[in-house]
């Protein structure tokens, strides 16, 4: 395998880095639960690499399509008092109530992660590859070459 455990967990670190540096440049807030949430991880397994990250992460790179399955209430609920949001004359759970349904009316537009998210992982990933094959390629040379001079020496 070229990966080693020890260059995995760095190789990690530095994916998990990535994806956020090009999320904040893309308008996330560095300290959003979305970043936060944001977890590289190799799994054995399939041999690849998976990302993790809070489940609403595709409705914010997708989007929702006019007409589509509602927001939960509850779910606005909480964002509208974890932002601590005004409203007004109305009481939350009504607020709640207009937000889901306009949501429901006119969807909401993607912030299309997915693409840039694969390939500043893919970046990262090649580099890291091209940077263990040359090291590999040049130990290899080494050792064959010092074999040839013990051999004829």
């Amino acid at each position: 395998m070229i990966i080693k455990n020890s260059v995995d967990q760095a190789l990690l670190k530095e994916l998990d880095k990535a994806v956020k540096v090009v999320l904040i440049q893309h308008g996330l807030k560095s300290n959003s639960n979305l970043i936060n949430s944001i977890d590289y991880q190799y799994n054995d397994s399939i041999k690849g690499f998976q990302l993790y990250v809070n489940n609403y992460y595709e409705a914010v790179s997708e989007g929702r399509k006019p007409k589509a399955t509602k927001v939960p209430i509850g779910d606005l609920i909480n964002w509208i008092k974890r932002y601590n949001i005004s409203t007004g004359e109305l009481s939350i759970n009504q607020l709640a109530f207009l937000i889901q349904r306009s949501i429901y009316i006119h969807g909401v537009k993607g912030k299309k992660y997915d693409s840039i998210v694969e390939e500043v992982s893919l970046e990262v990933l090649s580099k890291s590859l091209s940077e263990s094959l040359s090291k590999q390629i040049e130990e290899e040379t080494a050792l064959q070459i010092n074999n040839k001079y013990l051999i004829n020496g």
